[in-house]
């Protein structure tokens, strides 16, 4: 069965959860911004779908080069249609400023 992840798993990670009760105030709370990719390690997830890795990691290479990110981490979902396992969320959360995610095909 996959992990069953509720509203804070969500607000801890700067989520709005399509599957939670929407309240106006979600709707119109803005995330912080990065004042600057500069030094930032950005988390690129990958869902599994053909291309998607390919996708993720030339814009994983040209924020490194033309943004000045520090690095990024490359991280997979192992089945594209299910949500991603808590590990592979409290990893990317905790080594990363930022988080890019696609789908391929």
């Amino acid at each position: 069965m996959p992990p069953k992840y509720d509203h804070s798993d969500a607000a801890r990670l700067g989520l709005l959860d399509p599957t939670a009760a929407i309240t106006a105030a979600d709707l119109t709370r803005g995330l912080p911004r990065l004042e600057s990719l500069a030094g930032k390690r950005i988390g690129l997830l990958d869902n599994s779908k053909t291309h998607c890795a390919a996708l993720l990691a030339r814009i994983g290479e040209s924020l490194v080069r033309e943004h000045g990110a520090a690095e990024f981490v490359a991280r997979t979902k192992l089945i594209y249609s299910r949500i991603a396992a808590r590990e592979l969320i409290d990893d990317l959360g905790g080594r990363c400023d930022a988080v890019i995610t696609a789908i391929g095909d």
